[in-house]
């Protein structure tokens, strides 16, 4: 996974196809108020902040179009 921001979204880059449908992104604590969109899918994703591991329903991989990476759209900055 790769990280890069711009215009006050931070975007976590996918390098390959998930392998299940619940990602796992350590370290990475949001906001209440956040909303995490993946680019190319429809409607918003579910996550939940346990500790400082963000979880992310992603969505049904069979409804996106294959791609070598896949991006996910973090809609506010983290808090750390």
């Amino acid at each position: 996974m790769r990280y890069t921001t711009n215009k006050g979204n931070l975007y976590a880059v996918l390098l390959d196809t998930p392998m299940s449908q619940t990602l796992t992104i350590p370290g990475l604590i949001l906001p209440k108020n956040a909303k995490i969109t993946m680019l190319g899918a429809k409607g918003k994703l579910e996550w939940q902040q346990y500790g400082q591991n963000l979880f992310v329903t992603l969505p049904d991989m069979s409804t996106v179009k294959k791609s070598p990476a896949y991006t996910l759209k973090i809609s506010q900055i983290p808090l750390s």
